[in-house]
């Protein structure tokens, strides 16, 4: 098991971009929080920010649970966060779920996987996010719905997959279901958003909610 609790924009696993961060692999763990509260939980799971002249290449994340990580106290939290400067990553069969309910503790965007670059030329492609599972309260989004409570105050939007600037990359073959979504007025909920710099890659065959047991119930 691989812990971490909240350190500024750090994850629990972070790719710097002081020199480049080539040809490693994240397999077969159990990644989690290691705070005493919501508000403790890292802002990412894993984390890789490049440099112009230090891009990130070559990486794996594959085969890990990713549980109990969200924090919607944060802004704009993600649990795979993999943006500006990387290239040729691979992102797959990876199970991303919550064994309890989350609640909204201020007005923010969450998503389970950001890949791409953000900023315009910030050098981001062939990053593959395929096979990979987004819901439920165990492995392969197993067990109760990921639930998220509606709060009177605050509000979160749910992007589940993000993509921004990301040519020869593909979105493929990833389950998201087993979700149950409130908030208390209106807010968008999208399973694969695809940022205005998101071009030139592949999304295909993904299967997105379910039977009954499965499905993605929004309120």
């Amino acid at each position: 098991i691989i812990k971490g609790t909240k350190s500024g924009d750090k994850g629990v696993i972070s790719f710097s971009n002081a020199n480049s961060n080539n040809n490693n692999t994240i397999s077969n763990n159990d990644i989690t929080n290691a705070g005493t509260s919501a508000a403790d939980r890292p802002l990412y799971g894993i984390n890789s920010a490049g440099a112009s002249g230090k891009v990130n290449s070559g990486n794996v994340v594959s085969n890990n649970n990713f549980y109990d990580l969200l924090n919607t106290t944060l802004t704009n939290p993600s649990i795979v966060n993999i943006v500006d400067f990387n290239t040729n990553w691979t992102i797959s069969g990876n199970s991303f779920y919550e064994t309890a309910a989350v609640n909204s503790l201020s007005n923010t965007i969450v998503s389970f996987i950001k890949v791409g670059a953000f900023t315009a030329g910030n050098g981001s492609s062939n990053i593959s996010v395929t096979g990979n599972y987004i819901g439920g309260s165990a492995a392969q989004c197993g067990g109760t719905a990921l639930t998220k409570n509606a709060d009177a105050t605050f509000n979160n939007e749910l992007r589940a997959i993000i993509v921004g600037e990301n040519p020869g990359g593909a979105i493929s073959t990833n389950t998201i279901q087993n979700i149950s979504w409130a908030n208390n007025s209106a807010t968008n909920v999208t399973m694969i958003y695809c940022h205005t710099l998101s071009k030139n890659f592949t999304i295909g065959n993904n299967t997105i909610g379910g039977s009954d047991s499965k499905k993605i119930n929004y309120t």
